[in-house]
C-alpha cells in the first residue's frame, strides 16, 4: 500500500499537462480553420454585388445572381449592400467588420452611418405623403415619399436619399415610379437593400 501511493502521485500532475496540450492543439486547429478575408476580397464582393443588383431581372441574369448568392451568402448577409455608396462609408463598414461586436457598436455610433429611410404610406387619398428620418450619430438624413391616388389605391413611389458627413457632403438621389424598384427592408439599425 505504501509503495502504491508514491507511484500514483506523479500520474496526477501529468494529466493536467496532457489536457493542456490537447487544448493547445485544438486551439491551433481552430485558428488554422478560421477564414481570412482581405480588404481586396471584400471590396471585390461589394462591387460584384452592386453590379448584379443593378442588372435587370431577366432570365439570363437570374442564374448568375443565384450562383453568387450561394457562393458568398454568409459574407453578403454581414455586408450592408447599397447601390449608391460613398467610399468613406465603405471604408467605415470594412473597419467595423474587422472589429469585435462591442468595438463595432462604438464605431458605428461615432462614424457616419448610411441614412435610415423611413417609409411613408398614404392610403385612400389623392395626395402624396412623405416622411424623413435622421440616421443616429452622423447627422445623415433620408426622405421617402409615397402617394396613393384614387379610391382604388393605385400607388406611385419616389425615393430620395441624402447623406452628409462632417468632412464632406455628398448627396445622391434616385427616383422611379416603376413598381420593380428595389425595396428597402429594416434589419437591425440602418436599412438594408436586398439584392
Amino acid at each position: 500500500m505504501a509503495s502504491l501511493t508514491p507511484q500514483q502521485q506523479p500520474q496526477h500532475p501529468q494529466q493536467p499537462q496532457q489536457q493542456q496540450q490537447q487544448q493547445q492543439q485544438q486551439q491551433q486547429q481552430q485558428q488554422q480553420e478560421a477564414p481570412i478575408i482581405s480588404d481586396e476580397l471584400l471590396l471585390d464582393m461589394l462591387q460584384r454585388a452592386e453590379e448584379i443588383e443593378c442588372l435587370t431581372t431577366s432570365t439570363q441574369y437570374v442564374g448568375a445572381l443565384l450562383r453568387y448568392q450561394q457562393q458568398h451568402v454568409s459574407a453578403l448577409l454581414s455586408l450592408p449592400l447599397r447601390r449608391l455608396w460613398d467610399s468613406s462609408l465603405k471604408d467605415a463598414y470594412l473597419l467595423q467588420l474587422k472589429q469585435t461586436p462591442a468595438a463595432a457598436a462604438a464605431a458605428a455610433a461615432a462614424a457616419a452611418a448610411p441614412p435610415a429611410a423611413a417609409a411613408a404610406a398614404a392610403g385612400g387619398a389623392a395626395g402624396a405623403g412623405g416622411a424623413a428620418a435622421g440616421a443616429a450619430g452622423g447627422g445623415a438624413g433620408a426622405g421617402a415619399g409615397g402617394g396613393a391616388g384614387g379610391a382604388g389605391g393605385g400607388a406611385a413611389a419616389g425615393v430620395g436619399e441624402s447623406s452628409s458627413n462632417s468632412s464632406n457632403t455628398s448627396s445622391s438621389s434616385s427616383s422611379s415610379s416603376s413598381s420593380d424598384e428595389y425595396a428597402v427592408y429594416p434589419v437591425g439599425g440602418p436599412e438594408y437593400e436586398e439584392i
